[in-house]
C-alpha cells in the first residue's frame, strides 16, 4: 500500500501549529514589565515573531493539504514518519528565532581591542535547536550574560525548547488530541526504553495525561523553590524548564556556579533543587505517578529504580571519597579541622554532579574537569548508563544495561552447564519473549556503530587548532581523541557537557559547521527509539 501522505501532513501541522504557541510565550519577557529592556529585546522580539509567522504557515499548509485524511487509517509506516520528521521539523523551525534575531554566539577580539559579535550560522542554530529540544543542553553560545547579544526571550525560547522536549513533541500532542490507536504506536516510538510494561492504563492518552501531569507539577514546584531560594522568577522558569527536562540549558555561561556570587541567594537551595528534581526525574515517570497516588509497590518492586538508587549512592560516596582524597574538596578548616558543614557542602557537590551525569540533566557548579582521572572514569559511566526508562533523561537506560548483564550471566552459565533451563527475569516478571535479547544486543550494537562512526567522522573533519590555540592548562593536540570521543557519547546520550574542551567550563562554538550538523543528527538518534529514525533510510520502507 501506498503511504499516506495526508494523514502524515495533518499531524505534522499540529506539531508544528504547537511549536509557533510555544514560541509566543517567550515574547512576554521583552517587555518591562517582566524585565525586559527593549534596546535589547527588539530582535529577540522580531525575530520570534517572524518565526512565528513561519511556523504558522507550515501549520495551515500542512493541515490544510492533510485535513480530509485527519481520520484515514493508518499504519507504522506513517506513525514512523510523524515521530521522525516532527523532531526534524521541530529542530529546523526552532532554529528560526536564533537566525532571525541576529543572536551572537561569541565575541571576536580584535588587535585594537574591539569587539565584533559572531552572529550564529545555519549550523549553530540547528545544533542549539536540536540540543534544546532533544534535551541534551549543549549549546555554541559563549555570551548568555550579554544581553545585547542574546536577548532574553530568546533565552526563555531555549528553556521553553527543553520544556516541550522532555515532555516529547509526541507525548505532547497525544496528550491533546484522542489520537486514538495512533498515539499507542507513536508513543512507542519517541519513548526511549525496550520495555513499557509498567502501564496498566488502557489507553495511551491516559499515560500522556498522567506523565504530562506529573512533569508539569514537578515543573511548577521547582519554579516556586527556585524563586524561594531568592532567583528571579525569568531565572527560576528557565533553570525549573531544565531542571524537571533534565536538559541543561543555562542563562549564564558558568550555570548553576553563577549564582554562588549573587547576593540574596541561597546557593544550598539552589542546589538541592536541582539536584533532588533531576533525580526525580531520573526515575519512570508514570511509576512515580502510581507511586504519588498510593500505589508504592509499582516503584518499590522495580528492578531497574532499585539499580538506579544504588548506582547514584554507590558513585556519590566513590566521587565524594576520591575527591577529598585528591583534595579536589575540602573538609576542613583553616585550621585543619574537620568541618561538618564544608564536608556536608562537599557532598552535596559530589551528588550534585552525579545526578546531573546520571540524569543528562548536566548542570555544573564546579569544573570537574581538573579532579582526578578516577573521578572522570566514573563520570563517564554515568553518562553511558544514563537513567530509567520512561524518564526525561538520556543515555542507554538502565534497564538495558540490567538486562544485558542478566543475559550475559545466562550465557557463561551454558558455557558450562549446556543443559541448564533458566528463564530471563525481569524482576517478577518472566520474559517469554525470546526476541528480547537479540533486539537489546542489537540495539546496543547499532549504538556503538552510531558512536564510533560518528567519532571517526569528527576526528576527521575537526582541524587541531582549537586544541593547539587553547591556553588552559588540561587541554592539547594529545586530548583530541578522547575530548571528541567523550563528546560523541554526550551528544548520543543527550547530555551536554563532557571533558576537556567540550567540558563544564567549555562549549561546543570550537566545532565546525559539519560537526555541528553531525551532532544535530545524533542528539535526535539518541533522543528517540533509533530505529524510528534509522528504518527512513530502509529503501524498503518508501514501496508499496
Amino acid at each position: 500500500m501506498n503511504i499516506n501522505l495526508k494523514f502524515v501532513s495533518y499531524n505534522l501541522g499540529i506539531v508544528a501549529g504547537l511549536i509557533a504557541a510555544a514560541m509566543m510565550f517567550s515574547l512576554l519577557w521583552a517587555f518591562p514589565v517582566f524585565g525586559g529592556v527593549w534596546e535589547y529585546e527588539a530582535r529577540g522580539f522580531y525575530g520570534l515573531l517572524y518565526s512565528i509567522l513561519i511556523s504558522g504557515v507550515v501549520s495551515g499548509s500542512l493541515l490544510r493539504y492533510g485535513w480530509n485524511a485527519r481520520k484515514d487509517q493508518f499504519f507504522r509506516r506513517e506513525t514512523i514518519m510523524i515521530v521522525a520528521f516532527s523532531w526534524i521539523m521541530a529542530a529546523i523551525l526552532g532554529a528560526f528565532p536564533y537566525l532571525f534575531s541576529q543572536t551572537a554566539r561569541d565575541l571576536n577580539i580584535t588587535p585594537d581591542g574591539s569587539s565584533i559579535p559572531v552572529y550564529m550560522s545555519i549550523a549553530d542554530a540547528i545544533f542549539e535547536a536540536q540540543s534544546g529540544f532533544s534535551t541534551t543542553g549543549a549549546t555554541v553560545i559563549c555570551v548568555l550574560d550579554h544581553p545585547e547579544l542574546v536577548p532574553r526571550v530568546i533565552l526563555f525560547w531555549r528553556s521553553t525548547t527543553h520544556f516541550m522536549g522532555g515532555l516529547g513533541i509526541i507525548v505532547l500532542l497525544v496528550t491533546l488530541l484522542d489520537t486514538g490507536l495512533a498515539g499507542k504506536f507513536l508513543m512507542q516510538g519517541e519513548i526511549t526504553g525496550p520495555l513499557k510494561t509498567g502501564n496498566t492504563m488502557t489507553r495511551m492518552r491516559q499515560t500522556a495525561l498522567c506523565t504530562t501531569g506529573i512533569y508539569v507539577g514537578f515543573c511548577v514546584v521547582v519554579i516556586l523553590l527556585l524563586k524561594i531560594a531568592g532567583l528571579s522568577f525569568f531565572d527560576a522558569f528557565c533553570h525549573g524548564f531544565g531542571t524537571v527536562a533534565t536538559g541543561g540549558f543555562s542563562t549564564h555561561d558558568t550555570s548553576i556556579a553563577y549564582f554562588r556570587d549573587v547576593p540574596g541567594v541561597n546557593l544550598l537551595l539552589v542546589e538541592g533543587t536541582v539536584a533532588f528534581f533531576s533525580f526525580l526525574c531520573g526515575m519512570n515517570l508514570l511509576l512515580l505517578f502510581f507511586f504519588l497516588t498510593g500505589k508504592s509497590r509499582a516503584i518499590l518492586s522495580s528492578p531497574e529504580w532499585r539499580v538506579y538508587i544504588i548506582l547514584v549512592i554507590t558513585a556519590t560516596f566513590v566521587i565524594f571519597g576520591t575527591a577529598v582524597m585528591k583534595d579536589h574538596l575540602s573538609v576542613t578548616g583553616d585550621d585543619g579541622t574537620f568541618q561538618l558543614a564544608k564536608a556536608g557542602d562537599a557532598f552535596l557537590t559530589c551528588f550534585f554532579h552525579v545526578v546531573a551525569l546520571i540524569t543528562t540533566t548536566g548542570y555544573i557548579t564546579t569544573d570537574y574537569n581538573t579532579w582526578s582521572s578516577a573521578c572522570l572514569g566514573v563520570f563517564i559511566l554515568l553518562m553511558f548508563t544514563g537513567a530509567c526508562a520512561g524518564s526525561t533523561s538520556g543515555g542507554i537506560k538502565l534497564v538495558r544495561a540490567i538486562l544485558f548483564f542478566k543475559i550475559l550471566r545466562m550465557e557463561f552459565d551454558r558455557a558450562y552447564r549446556p543443559t541448564i533451563i533458566r528463564p530471563l527475569r525481569y524482576g517478577n516478571e518472566i520474559i517469554t519473549d525470546e526476541s528480547v535479547p537479540r533486539q537489546l544486543l542489537v540495539f546496543l550494537l547499532t549504538a556503538f556503530l552510531i558512536v564510533l562512526i560518528t567519532w571517526i567522522l569528527v576526528i576527521f573533519i575537526e582541524p587541531d587548532d582549537a586544541w593547539i590555540n587553547n591556553t588552559i592548562e588540561y587541554i592539547n593536540p594529545e586530548t583530541k581523541l578522547l575530548d571528541l570521543l567523550v563528546a560523541t557519547l554526550s551528544m548520543f546520550g543527550n547530555i551536554g557537557p563532557a571533558i576537556g574542551l567540550f567540558g563544564p567550563t567549555g562549549n561546543y562554538t570550537a566545532l565546525t559547521d559539519c560537526s555541528k550538523l553531525i551532532f544535530s543528527v545524533v542528539m535526535m538518534l539518541g533522543r528517540l527509539e533509533i530505529f524510528a529514525v534509522l528504518t527512513l533510510f530502509v529503501p524498503q520502507f518508501w514501496r508499496k
